[in-house]
C-alpha cells in the first residue's frame, strides 16, 4: 500500500505583508507602489490581496542591474 502523497499548492493571492516580504520591500514601499498604480491588488470583501501573477509581473518589469552585465 502506498502512503499519503504530499501535495504543495501555490496560493493565487497573498496578503500585503507577504507580498512585501516576497518582493523584499517594506509594507510602506508596497503601499507607495500600490498608490502609484504600479502594483494592482484585488479586493475580496474588506481584504486586500495581491495576486502572485501581479507580483511576478512587477518584478519582471524592473530594470536589470547594469553592474552585473
Amino acid at each position: 500500500m502506498i502512503g499519503p502523497i504530499a501535495v504543495t499548492v501555490e496560493p493565487l493571492f497573498v496578503t500585503r505583508v507577504d507580498a512585501a516580504r516576497m518582493l523584499c520591500l517594506s509594507t510602506v514601499e508596497l503601499d507607495k507602489l500600490r498608490a502609484a498604480g504600479k502594483i494592482v491588488p484585488r479586493r475580496y470583501g474588506r481584504r486586500v490581496l495581491f495576486p502572485l501573477d501581479e507580483l511576478r509581473r512587477f518584478a519582471a518589469s524592473l530594470p536589470a542591474d547594469d553592474l552585473g552585465a
